[in-house]
């Protein structure tokens, strides 16, 4: 009996309930024990928080969570994504809800306890000393937030993608929709491999001829005469100056600038399924944009070119990275010109705009469009690119 009470205390000081009955008799005593789970049961519940099991004659009383509560002096940054975060105030109005059925319920079984007091059975039970639920009331129950999960629109209804203008108001800038190939943007699943393979390809292009030389023995200016007798002087045998262990002497097995890291090569067929597997990511991360044309631009102002992209949060300091591609070349001369297959006004309006990056069709690569979060396609680039990337 005595075990029972002070693991029935035990748990209602987990709670942060710390009401006490005392026993007073064992003529009713199983009763009374039952009365006390039963209270108990009912105030672990309302902490959502543990759930308490009672077998009879076996005197286990287990505490199993099911929520993980925050301790209150655990200090988490507000930025990280581990942050606790209030309830809202539907969940509020809910738990409040429950709490006033469940204090019903307590208070019936409060009424039966002072009963049993009257009778005799409990010797004393003191309310306000023991029990107060004013001072939870200034408790914030906190949770871990779980990360949204968000899910890609499945083929085909992902190759209708919705097409923009920098004409059409910002509040409706959709002009229509265009069903793009699937054979270039409809690739799953995502080969990383290929991109992978891709990426080296385009670094080592860059990169070039190693141009790290270091000098061998030979090199090294300096004498060949011995420096000191290799004999009766007490010290360590030597030749001449320039060995790899002397200051100013020559380096051990160091680059001899003999490798051409723009010899290694990739098959075409390779490198255009990687680019096509690129541009399959983009759409299905929905970071794919596709514009109408960009010489719709009719100033070469950077302040109208910013507030289009700040629509779909493009370039600034916060904003995201984007790679924009065109193939514009107009065959009329009364057009407006062409920069390298981008319009010239949107070239210099771009230029002043941080974390973008302009260029057209042929300068498209795996490793650029996986560099920048978005990618910004005109249907002439698009049409480029299909016709280009279907066969492979």
């Amino acid at each position: 009996m005595e075990v029972i009470l002070a693991r029935i205390t035990q748990a209602r000081q987990v709670v942060g309930i710390q009401q006490r009955y005392y026993c007073a008799g064992a003529s009713n005593s199983s009763a009374w024990v039952q009365r006390c789970l039963t209270a108990t049961t009912t105030s672990l519940e309302r902490q959502n928080q543990f759930t308490c099991t009672f077998v009879q004659g076996s005197r286990n009383f287990s505490t199993k969570p099911e929520l993980q509560r925050i301790p209150p002096n655990l200090k988490i940054h507000p930025k990280s994504t581990f942050a606790p975060v209030t309830r809202s105030e539907l969940e509020l109005e809910e738990d409040f809800d429950d709490f006033e059925e469940e204090e019903e319920v307590t208070a019936k079984d409060h009424g039966e306890i002072e009963a049993d007091a009257d009778a005799g059975e409990v010797e004393d039970y003191d309310d306000d000393e023991d029990y107060d639920d004013d001072d939870d009331e200034a408790d914030e129950d906190l949770f871990i937030p779980l990360k949204k999960v968000t899910y890609a629109v499945p083929l085909p209804e992902r190759l209708n993608a919705p097409i923009f203008s920098l004409n059409a108001p910002l509040h409706s800038n959709q002009v229509g929709t265009l069903w793009l190939d699937e054979a270039v943007f409809g690739r799953d699943p995502i080969r990383v491999d290929l991109l992978k393979r891709a990426v080296t390809y385009y670094r080592n292009q860059v990169r070039g001829v190693r141009k790290a030389k270091t000098k061998t023995i030979s090199e090294v200016s300096g004498s060949g005469r011995k420096l000191r007798p290799q004999k009766g002087q007490g010290r360590a045998r030597v030749g001449h100056s320039r060995p790899p262990h002397f200051r100013g002497g020559a380096k051990a097995h160091g680059p001899r600038n003999n490798t051409d890291y723009s010899k290694k090569k990739l098959n075409k067929k390779v490198r255009r399924q990687a680019l096509s597997h690129a541009l399959s990511q983009k759409l299905l991360e929905g970071n794919l944009i596709l514009m109408n044309q960009l010489h719709d631009l009719s100033s070469i102002k950077t302040k109208e070119l910013v507030e289009f992209l700040d629509v779909f949060e493009i370039g600034g300091k916060k904003g995201s990275t984007a790679f924009i591609l065109d193939s514009y070349y107009p065959e009329d001369d009364t057009a407006m010109a062409s920069d390298n297959g981008v319009p010239v006004n949107f070239r210099v309006a771009s230029q002043n705009i941080p974390r973008i990056k302009v260029g057209h069709d042929l300068t498209a690569s795996v490793y650029n469009i996986l560099k920048h979060e978005k990618l910004v396609l005109t249907l002439a680039a698009v049409h480029q690119l299909e016709e280009r990337l279907r066969d492979f």
